[in-house]
């Protein structure tokens, strides 16, 4: 079983159907994060798809999977403050995908620490202070909205 990103890369056994299988995986992570996000919104806060980004990761033209549109997640308040998630990366050393929210002045990366294929292990980390992270959780966006 190939479990890591670097696996992915220096294992001579990955093919076009591995790939794609982790291009699916990938789309469904980020949807189910999104809705747990979406629970997880403190009143006065509201979630909204937005403009897709395109994903076409070195690995996928190498076996010729076609680009793929992931969609982003935006987060309203009532008083106008606006985050904005947006899927940066599934091919990374030590995660399985990477999403990144900005929101007042602050950039945070939601890495999924699992291997491919298991159940999602998101953890949000400081842009600013790598080497510090905690589980995302509601305890923590509640804590970045207020």
């Amino acid at each position: 079983m190939i479990g890591t990103a670097l696996d992915d890369v220096t294992n001579e056994s990955v093919d076009a159907k591995h790939i794609q299988r982790r291009v699916d995986d990938w789309e469904e992570r980020v949807n189910n994060l999104y809705e747990k996000i979406s629970d997880w919104l403190p009143d006065g806060w509201q979630a909204r798809r937005g403009k897709p980004v395109v994903m076409h990761e070195e690995l996928m033209r190498k076996f010729g999977i076609s680009a793929k549109q992931i969609p982003t997640l935006k987060l309203f308040s009532q008083s106008g403050e606006l985050v904005k998630l947006e899927p940066r990366g599934l091919w990374l050393i030590g995660g399985n995908g990477r999403i990144d929210l900005k929101h007042a002045g602050q950039h945070f990366f939601i890495v999924d620490f699992a291997e491919n294929f298991e159940q999602p292990d998101w953890h949000v980390i400081r842009a600013e202070n790598r080497f510090e992270h905690e589980k995302a959780r509601e305890k923590w966006l509640t804590r970045i909205l207020r």
